[in-house]
This record gives structure tokens, sequence and C-alpha cells, in this order.
């Protein structure tokens, strides 16, 4: 059974938005050094966020 090409290499989408979850969590972890911790839980929550819209974007993708 072929595989499709859309199966055989990721998608260039999904492929950034792990990309900025990556960088979102590194800097939420550096920001909860601040004295305000606010900025890092939104980074924090971004970094979550994006992670798992490009999850999904994956999953539906591989459903096809």
């Amino acid at each position: 059974m072929a595989l499709s090409r859309t199966a055989q290499s990721p998608d260039r989408i999904s492929q950034c938005l792990v990309v900025v979850a990556v960088g979102a969590f590194a800097y939420g972890l550096w920001r909860l050094a601040a004295p305000s911790e606010l900025p890092a839980l939104y980074w924090l929550a971004v970094g979550g966020l994006c992670l798992k819209a490009g999850n999904d974007r994956e999953r539906a993708l591989a459903a096809r």
C-alpha cells in the first residue's frame, strides 16, 4: 500500500506551529524568573495552543 504525499512529508504549517510553540514555551519559562509571572503564563498558554493546533492539523491531514 503506497503512502500519500501528505503522509510522507509533514505539513509546513504544522511545522511552523511546533516551532512557534517551542519558542513560546522557552520564552515563557525564561519569563518565569521575572517578578511578574503573568506574561510568562501568557506565553506558556500560547505555546500550548500552538502545539495543540499543530497536532490537530496533522491528525486531520493523516485521516484523509
